[in-house]
């Protein structure tokens, strides 16, 4: 009886350790949509860039559901706001998915401008985003 206990426990915290770790892990893309998951990653990339000796950096995107799908990412123009509220942006990311979960974000804006509207529909491959600094500012320049 008491080795059956023992089983018990250990798989139940076994269960919640592994629980735990999906929660951190992959929480905030369940919890969270394309358009902010790729407001995110468009966030870290201008700070790498910002902080590094590159004038250019490109990153990959995919969405979370897969490429097998068609999609499209639209983002207006924008300035750069390090310290929203900034009423004259009106720069929203969207991406829009055939599987998984669609939405939108000004998230971004925080952390690159933008300084023309882009716009890009793909099926079946990841999308490029093109960051460029210009002096100080990091510029989200085109979706290839």
């Amino acid at each position: 009886m008491i080795a059956r206990a023992s089983a018990v426990d250990a798989i139940s915290r076994f269960a919640l350790t592994v629980l735990s770790c999906f929660i951190v892990g992959c929480g905030a893309h369940i919890l969270g949509d394309e358009g902010e998951w790729l407001g995110e990653r468009i966030g870290r990339a201008a700070d790498q860039l910002r902080h590094s000796t590159d004038a250019e950096s490109v990153i990959s995107y995919a969405p979370e559901s897969g490429v097998n799908q068609r999609y499209s990412i639209g983002i207006g123009r924008s300035v750069w706001c390090p310290k929203p509220p900034c009423f004259e942006n009106q720069g929203a990311l969207t991406v829009g998915v055939e599987r998984g979960r669609h939405g939108s974000t000004t998230y971004h804006m925080a952390f690159v401008a933008v300084p023309k509207p882009l716009a890009i529909q793909k099926s079946g491959e990841a999308t490029q985003l093109v960051l460029r600094k210009n002096g100080s500012v990091i510029e989200l320049v085109a979706l290839r």
